[in-house]
């Protein structure tokens, strides 16, 4: 599970020259202060890296309950 906080958009613009630049991933990693793992999940996908949205817990209100809550009527429309 990730602990660590993402690249920033400086990092991202530095990771890509040094990787055209020949240096590995390990090189990468003590360059800009991150850790290897970051560097790599950076380099499989950069257009997405960051993109994914973290799962959550599901809500606890159902649609019917949404309807109730935001609508000015309250409960009354639904107890007929």
């Amino acid at each position: 599970m990730a602990s660590g906080s993402l690249l920033n958009d400086i990092e991202k613009e530095n990771i890509l020259p040094f990787s055209d630049a020949g240096l590995n991933q390990t090189e990468i990693a003590r360059e800009i202060g991150r850790s290897r793992n970051v560097v790599a999940n950076f380099l499989i996908a950069p257009d997405e890296y960051g993109s994914k949205k973290s799962g959550g817990r599901p809500t606890k209100l159902r649609e019917v309950g949404k309807k109730i809550r935001d609508n000015d009527d309250g409960i009354k429309q639904y107890r007929q």
